[in-house]
C-alpha cells in the first residue's frame, strides 16, 4: 500500500508539471504568433506528458552543459604553439625555469631623461549665451 501512494503522488506531480509547461508552451507560441506572426504549428495540449517532460529536462541539460563549458572554456588544455623539446619540457616551462644572472657589462649603459613637456594655457570659457548670432541667411 505505500509503495502506491509514493508513486501515485510522483505521477501526479509529474501531470501537474506538464500542465504548467504545456500552458508556458502555448503562451509563448501565442505571444509568437500574436507579436511577430510566427505560427509554428505546434499545439503543445495535443503531445503526451513524457514528451513535454522530457523536452523540458533535454533544454535543462543542454543549459547547463553550456553554461559548463563556457566557465570552464580553456581549463587545462595546453596553449597554443607550446612546443615541446625532446626533454619533454615544453617552452613554457623553460621560460618559467630561473635564469643565470648575466655577467654587468663594462660600460655603463645611459639613462635617457625625458624633458618636461611644455604647458599649453588653455584660454578662458566663454559662454555663446553673451553673443548675438553675426551671420544672417535672407531669401
Amino acid at each position: 500500500m505505500m509503495a502506491t501512494s509514493w508513486q501515485a503522488v510522483s505521477v501526479e506531480q509529474a501531470e501537474v508539471m506538464a500542465t504548467r509547461l504545456r500552458q508556458l508552451a502555448s503562451s509563448g507560441l501565442h505571444f509568437l504568433n500574436n507579436e511577430f506572426g510566427i505560427d509554428l504549428g505546434l499545439k503543445p495540449e495535443l503531445y503526451p506528458s513524457w514528451v513535454i517532460l522530457s523536452t523540458a529536462l533535454f533544454g535543462m541539460i543542454a543549459a547547463v552543459a553550456l553554461s559548463w563549458v563556457a566557465a570552464c572554456h580553456g581549463v587545462g588544455r595546453r596553449k597554443r604553439g607550446a612546443v615541446v623539446s625532446e626533454s619533454g619540457a615544453s617552452v613554457t616551462d623553460i621560460a618559467k625555469a630561473p635564469l643565470k644572472k648575466s655577467v654587468k657589462s663594462e660600460e655603463p649603459k645611459k639613462k635617457n631623461k625625458k624633458k618636461p613637456a611644455d604647458k599649453v594655457v588653455q584660454p578662458p570659457f566663454i559662454h555663446f549665451s553673451e553673443f548675438e548670432p553675426m551671420l544672417t541667411f535672407e531669401r
